[in-house]
C-alpha cells in the first residue's frame, strides 16, 4: 500500500520535494521480496518451494527488463508523471490480488524491529552512496567528499557493534557470517553492483550520440527495450540454474552464472557497434543473472538454521538492492571521473565495461571456492548421518 501511495506521490504535480517522497516511499518495497520469498517458504511444500524461490528471487530483474521499455515509452510520448501513473495503477491492483489469495503469515522469528540498528544501517549507506555520486563532481580533495565517506563508514562500523549486542538485531550477524552462507551474501552484493552497473552502461550507451565514439545515438525506447531479452533471458537462467541444482550441484550455480556474465561483458566491451549486438549480450548476461539470482535462496536456506531464515533472506536481498543503488552510480561515476583523462571515448568505455567483468570474475571465484568447500561439508555430513 505504501509503495502504491508514493507511486500515486510521483505521478502528482508536486513538484521536486513530492518526487523524493514519493521514491522514499517506493523504496519501502524492497521489503515486498522477502516477504514474498518467506510466503513461499511457509506455504509451498518443498518440492514446489524450490522453484518459487527461484523464481521469486529474478523478479527484480526481470520486472526492470519488463517495465523499463514501457516506462521509457510513457515518458517520452507523455510524461514523467504518466509512468509514475501505470506504476500505480500495476501495484494497486498487485495489492488486490496478495490480499485475496495470500494466506495468513506464520511467526518463524522475533518480531521486534531494532530501530537504532536500521538508523544506523540506513544512514550509512545513505551516505555511502551520496558520496559515491557526487565524487566526479566535487573530485577527490573536496572535503565534503570525505566527511561523507566518513560518516557512512563509521555509522555501518557502529551498526555492526550494535547489532553483535543486541538480542534481537536486524540481522544475526554471527549468522550472516558464518562459513557457507557469508559467500552467498557476498555473491549477492557484488551480483547486484555488477548487474545494475551493466544495464546502466546499456542505458547510457544506446543513447549517448555516435559523436562520442561508443554512443549508438537511439532514443530513450530503444534502450528501455534492450532490457527486454535480459527479462526473458532471465527467466530462462532461473530455470537452467533449477536443472543445474537438480542434476549436478547447487553450489555450481552461482559460478557458472558468474561466468556466463563475464562472457557477456567481455563481449560488450569489444562488440557494442550495434543494437542487435547489444540486444545478444543483454540476452546473454539475462542467462547469467537468472542462473545466479535464482541460486541464492536455496544457498541460503541450506546454511541457515530454519528459526533464521527469513532474518537471513531478507539480509541477502538487503545486500542485492544495496549493490543495485551502488551499480547503477558506479556506471555513471566511472565515465564521469575518466572523462576528465586523455583516454577517448571508446577507451573510456571498454574500461568501464572492464571494471563491470571484474566484479563478475570475483564473484564467480568467490563462490566457487566458498560454496564448493561448504557443500562438500553438508554432503559429507549428510553421508555420516545416514544409516
Amino acid at each position: 500500500m505504501i509503495v502504491s501511495l508514493g507511486l500515486l506521490l510521483a505521478a502528482m504535480p508536486t513538484g521536486f520535494a513530492g518526487l523524493v517522497a514519493g521514491r522514499l516511499m517506493q523504496g519501502l518495497g524492497i521489503a515486498l521480496l522477502p516477504l514474498a520469498l518467506a510466503a513461499a517458504r511457509d506455504n509451498l511444500s518443498p518440492e514446489r518451494a524450490n522453484g518459487a524461490l527461484a523464481l521469486l528471487s529474478v523478479t527484480g530483474v526481470m520486472g526492470a527488463g519488463i517495465s523499463y521499455p514501457l516506462a521509457a515509452w510513457l515518458a517520452e510520448t507523455m510524461s514523467i508523471n504518466a509512468a509514475y501513473g501505470a506504476g500505480f495503477l500495476v501495484t494497486a491492483f498487485t495489492l488486490v490480488l496478495a490480499m485475496r489469495v495470500l494466506p495468513d503469515s506464520t511467526v518463524t522469528g522475533s518480531d521486534a524491529v531494532h530501530w537504532t540498528g536500521a538508523v544506523l544501517l540506513s544512514s550509512g549507506t545513505l551516505s555511502l552512496l551520496l558520496a559515491l555520486t557526487v565524487a566526479p563532481r566535487l573530485g577527490a580533495p573536496a572535503m565534503w567528499l570525505w566527511l561523507l565517506v566518513a560518516f557512512g563508514v563509521g555509522s555501518v562500523l557502529l551498526w555492526v557493534r550494535v547489532s553483535l549486542r543486541h538480542t534481537t538485531p536486524l540481522v544475526d550477524l554471527r549468522l550472516a557470517t558464518g562459513s557457507g552462507v557469508v559467500a552467498v551474501h557476498f555473491a549477492g552484493l557484488i551480483a547486484g553492483i555488477a548487474g545494475y552497473m551493466l544495464l546502466a552502461l546499456v542505458m547510457i550507451q544506446v543513447q549517448m550520440p555516435t559523436s562520442t565514439g561508443f554512443g549508438l545515438g537511439e532514443p530513450l525506447t530503444v534502450a528501455g527495450l534492450l532490457l527486454t531479452p535480459y527479462a526473458l533471458f532471465s527467466f530462462i537462467g532461473s530455470r537452467l540454474s533449477m536443472w543445474v541444482a537438480g542434476r549436478i550441484r547447487l553450489d555450481l550455480a552461482l559460478p557458472l552464472g558468474g561466468g556466463i556474465y563475464v562472457v557477456a561483458t567481455v563481449l560488450y566491451m569489444f562488440c557494442h557497434d550495434s543494437v542487435a549486438v547489444v540486444g545478444v549480450v543483454m540476452a546473454l548476461a539475462g542467462v547469467g543473472s537468472g542462473f545466479a539470482f535464482a541460486a541464492m535462496p536455496g544457498l541460503v536456506i541450506r546454511e541457515t538454521p530454519a528459526a533464521e531464515t527469513g532474518s537471513a533472506l531478507s539480509f541477502n536481498v538487503l545486500l542485492r538492492f544495496l549493490g543495485f543503488a551502488v551499480g547503477s552510480t558506479l556506471a555513471t561515476t566511472v565515465l564521469t571521473g575518466l572523462g576528465s583523462t586523455d583516454l577517448g571515448g571508446v577507451q573510456i568505455f571498454r574500461f568501464t565495461v572492464g571494471v563491470n567483468a571484474a566484479l563478475w570474475v570475483v564473484m564467480a571465484a568467490t563462490t566457487f571456492a566458498l560454496i564448493s568447500k561448504s557443500g562438500a561439508r553438508s554432503l559429507n555430513a549428510r553421508a555420516i548421518e545416514a544409516p
